[in-house]
């Protein structure tokens, strides 16, 4: 799957994901693309990602025996999560793709498909994660967490081999894929968010209820700004 020796480096570039959009036809299934600073980084619903220097932004190309991207951004999710609880952080996944440190945001994750004439030629995975960097208010840094600069490197190396390991795990058993993401989400089903009960979590969409409205959302933002 993904391997330590089919790194591309950029120092400035404007998105990663970006970059393996326009050119995963002429890349290798399995290549990630690390940025020391995205000047267009990108998250879900078209959200604004602030890559300072110091931060782990990456994204990865997968072209063979490709699946839902669903099941990607859940195997990135947990991997990013066993990592952190090796290091003595207790994170949690904030539906459907941020990983949340005590209300602060640290990591996200940007899944993406490339169609042509609706087949789907490539699924690419965006990641940032906040290391050493600055973060905005609402985010926070493992070096904020930990106390301490982490390498970089050693967090991608890391992700790389937790990555594998549970694609190899999970690739039959999405099943127990989704109940492991759904086991470490921040709200469970029947959960209550701003008076609206949990009816049904899929990545894709929430379905909520609040006295006799039920909403299918794609996004809890709007269920937590509402007063």
């Amino acid at each position: 799957m993904l391997r330590k020796n089919n790194i591309l480096r950029f120092k400035t570039i404007e998105s990663t994901n970006n970059f393996l959009k326009e050119n995963y036809e002429k890349v290798e299934n399995g290549t990630v693309v690390v940025a020391d600073i995205q000047t267009k980084g990108r998250g879900r619903l078209g959200r604004t990602w602030v890559s300072k220097k110091g931060g782990l932004w990456f994204s990865i190309l997968i072209k063979k025996d490709i699946k839902k991207p669903s099941f990607y951004t859940k195997l990135s999710s947990i991997s990013i999560i066993s990592i952190l609880k090796r290091l003595k952080i207790n994170a949690k996944i904030k539906w459907p793709n941020d990983i949340y440190v005590n209300s602060k945001k640290l990591s996200g994750i940007l899944t993406e498909a490339v169609t042509v004439n609706n087949n789907i030629k490539c699924i690419i995975i965006g990641i940032g994660i906040n290391v050493n960097n600055e973060t905005p208010e609402n985010g926070v840094s493992l070096s904020n967490l930990l106390k301490e600069r982490l390498s970089l490197d050693f967090l991608l190396e890391q992700f790389i081999k937790e990555f594998n390991k549970n694609y190899y795990h999970y690739r039959n058993l999405p099943f127990l894929l989704n109940l492991k993401w759904k086991k470490n989400l921040t709200f469970r089903k029947r959960n209550f968010v701003n008076g609206y009960k949990i009816l049904k979590i899929k990545p894709e969409y929430l379905i909520v209820k609040k006295g006799k409205i039920t909403l299918k959302i794609n996004s809890i933002h709007k269920l937590e700004k509402e007063r």
